[in-house]
């Protein structure tokens, strides 16, 4: 890998944010998913979203502890005149060059329609200049600072950890998991080529489950058609898994 990930750090929260797309690119092949949450495509039939991603703070430790990734802040100075004259200079060019493309647009268009020819390749409609600027070379007011990274602190946090660490360390691919009411979800490969076949619940190695919780979350994984996996740790074994699977009442 030729430079580290940039990671900025949400600034109310312990979750991190990949806004460029090489750092996207390199996450994915380390098997680091995290969440798109970006607008969705502007395309009615894509339903994929765009940049940033969003990282589990398990992820953002992961990859620095490897020493791929850099965590970052956005600092906003004070822009002076000059900057912001250069900057409103740049959106004007932009917009003037929106216009041209528009006019050029429409006499390509009437020429189609002059022809009555319907099957005729159409020019793509120009897209208007109009962004919400968040990380960018434009704003050369706005700079990145390198901070320390420190989660986890918290025991349990650092069990987490381990337990997520663990879990990638053999192969797996990892994300969120909340909304299937479980930790994380667990994948054989990326996300993307197929469903999850675990769901992932984090248990001290204390903790006692009644056995209507543990039948509870056992339905709710095969509702879904997943293996329930209770996972914890400890310093002296390890990882320690137990999966359970609801097959009906005996």
């Amino acid at each position: 890998m030729e430079s580290l990930i940039k990671i900025f750090k949400h600034k109310s929260s312990d979750y991190g944010l990949i806004w460029y797309q090489n750092d996207a690119d390199n996450i994915t092949k380390l098997r680091i998913v995290g969440s798109l949450i970006g607008c969705k495509n502007k395309n009615p039939s894509d339903e994929t979203s765009i940049l940033p991603i969003q990282l589990l703070p398990e992820e953002v430790t992961l990859l620095v502890e490897l020493n791929l990734a850099t965590i970052v802040q956005c600092h906003t100075n004070q822009p002076t005149s000059i900057e912001l004259e250069n900057y409103y200079q740049l959106q004007d060019l932009e917009w003037q060059q929106f216009e041209e493309s528009k006019r050029i647009y429409g006499t390509q268009m009437k020429e189609i329609y002059t022809k009555n020819n319907s099957k005729e390749d159409k020019p793509s409609k120009p897209m208007l200049p109009i962004a919400i600027e968040t990380v960018s070379n434009r704003l050369s007011w706005v700079e990145t600072v390198p901070i320390d990274w420190k989660w986890p602190m918290l025991q349990s946090d650092i069990e987490r950890y381990n337990i997520f660490k663990s879990l990638w360390n053999r192969g797996y691919y990892l994300t969120d998991g909340s909304k299937f009411g479980a930790d994380y979800l667990l994948y054989s490969s990326h996300p993307n080529n197929c469903h999850s076949s675990y769901m992932v619940t984090i248990m001290t190695k204390d903790e006692e489950l009644s056995v209507l919780d543990f039948i509870s979350l056992s339905r709710l994984g095969t509702s879904v058609n997943k293996i329930r996996l209770f996972c914890s740790w400890s310093d002296e074994v390890g990882l320690q898994c137990v999966s359970s699977e609801w097959t009906g009442w005996v």
